[in-house]
C-alpha cells in the first residue's frame, strides 16, 4: 500500500522535499571532502557552526514575524491591500515599508513566501526585495559623503528600478499563470 501526504495524491510515491534534499545534498558534499581531506572538512563544518550561531537570533525573528503575519494579518486584508486589486496604494505601501526593514533580504524570503500565499503579488513581492537598497538608516551617511542631490537622484533611480523590476515580474507572472509553468513542481 502506498502512502499519502499533504503534497502526494492517492497512488503518487512519496518524495524528498527541496529542502531534504538540499540538506542531503550538502551532507554528501561534506562527505565527499571528507575522504580526500578530512581537515579541510572540519574547518568548514566549524565555519557553518559560528555562520549558524550567528544567524540564529535573525532567524528566530523571522520565524516571529512569520508568525505574527500568520496569525494577525488575515488573507482578506493581505488580498485587499497588497494583492491583485490593491492598485497604487499597495506599490506605495511596499514602498514605504520595504524602505524601512532592516536585515539582508535572503531572511525575508519565508515571509514573502507567506504573504503570497495568502495574496500579494509576486510584482509587490520584487518590489519589496528590490526596494531594500533604499535604508533610511543609509540616507544621512550618504548625504554626508555624497550631497543631498546625488542622495535624492539615487534614491529616486533606485525607487523607479523596483517600480520596473515589480512591472516585469508582474507581466512574467501573468504570463506564466495562462501558460505552463517555467518551472517543474518536481524540481
Amino acid at each position: 500500500m502506498k502512502s499519502v501526504s499533504a503534497n502526494n495524491t492517492p497512488g503518487q510515491e512519496k518524495r524528498l522535499s527541496n529542502g531534504m534534499r538540499f540538506f542531503l545534498t550538502m551532507v554528501g558534499i561534506y562527505l565527499g571532502v571528507g575522504i580526500f581531506d578530512g581537515s579541510t572538512m572540519a574547518t568548514a563544518l566549524a565555519n557553518s557552526w559560528e555562520m549558524l550561531v550567528k544567524l540564529m537570533p535573525v532567524m528566530g525573528l523571522v520565524f516571529t514575524v512569520n508568525a505574527l503575519v500568520s496569525n494577525f494579518l488575515p488573507p482578506a486584508w493581505i488580498e485587499r491591500h497588497l494583492g491583485e486589486s490593491s492598485g497604487w496604494q499597495g506599490w506605495a505601501l511596499v514602498l514605504g515599508v520595504s524602505t524601512l526593514v532592516p536585515g539582508s533580504p535572503f531572511i525575508l524570503y519565508p515571509l514573502l513566501h507567506e504573504l503570497t500565499q495568502k495574496g500579494l503579488k509576486k510584482s509587490l513581492a520584487a518590489v519589496f526585495l528590490y526596494n531594500r537598497t533604499v535604508k533610511i538608516t543609509f540616507l544621512p551617511a550618504m548625504t554626508l559623503y555624497f550631497g543631498f542631490r546625488y542622495t535624492a537622484v539615487v534614491s529616486l533611480f533606485m525607487l523607479a528600478a523596483a517600480i520596473l523590476s515589480g512591472i516585469i515580474v508582474g507581466s512574467l507572472s501573468k504570463h506564466q499563470t495562462r501558460h505552463a509553468p517555467l518551472v517543474s513542481p518536481g524540481l
